[in-house]
């Protein structure tokens, strides 16, 4: 317990000003319980004084803390809406993305986390591309460029999320038969079969 204590100390200025955990988060993961307490302690005091979208990610992704505890999840929803219209790039030849969405979308998928959860209704603003890739279920297949799939084959915890979605199947074969395309006739077989 000492040595985590002297960590955590080492992970800040000795006057308390600045902190900063990251180095801290893989002793949590190979630590005994009494330490992983102490360490447990210290990021969500550290995330109630000063909220670090990307130190909550990081916890996340290590599981390391869950979702749904306390209402950072609702700050991390808060920051990608503010920040989404910056640091923007091009996904393929379509609409800008910003990458902490992109982040954000890879990130959910991956924790499987649903979103009819009351917390995404707070990402306003978003165009066609990210409505997509929030919540494909729930998207107007109307709007639908199957050439999104090859922009995001890359990402299987997404692309996994899009195997029980008939609309999509539907798009891609009217698609391969008018125009084929060996990318998205490998995308229909990996992801879409519904074999996986």
């Amino acid at each position: 317990m000492n040595l985590v204590n002297r960590l955590l100390l080492n992970c800040q200025r000795e006057d308390g000003t600045f902190k900063n955990y990251r180095k801290a988060i893989n002793l949590a993961q190979i630590a005994d319980d009494p330490c992983k307490k102490i360490l447990y302690v210290a990021f969500t005091d550290f995330l109630n004084k000063e909220f670090d979208d990307e130190f909550y990610k990081l916890l996340l992704h290590v599981g390391e803390i869950k979702f749904n505890e306390g209402d950072y999840f609702e700050k991390y929803v808060l920051y990608i809406n503010n920040w989404k219209n910056n640091r923007t790039f091009k996904l393929g030849n379509f609409e800008s993305i910003n990458l902490s969405f992109l982040n954000f979308i890879l990130l959910i998928s991956k924790l499987k986390i649903d979103v009819e959860w009351e917390y995404f209704d707070k990402l306003t603003g978003l165009n066609t591309f990210e409505k997509w890739l929030l919540n494909p279920k729930k998207f107007d297949y109307q709007l639908f460029d199957c050439n999104w799939l090859i922009s995001v084959a890359e990402y299987p915890n997404f692309s996994h999320r899009l195997a029980s979605i008939p609309d999509i199947a539907i798009a891609v074969d009217e698609m391969l038969q008018k125009d084929f395309s060996p990318s998205l006739a490998e995308i229909k077989c990996l992801f879409l079969s519904g074999k996986n």
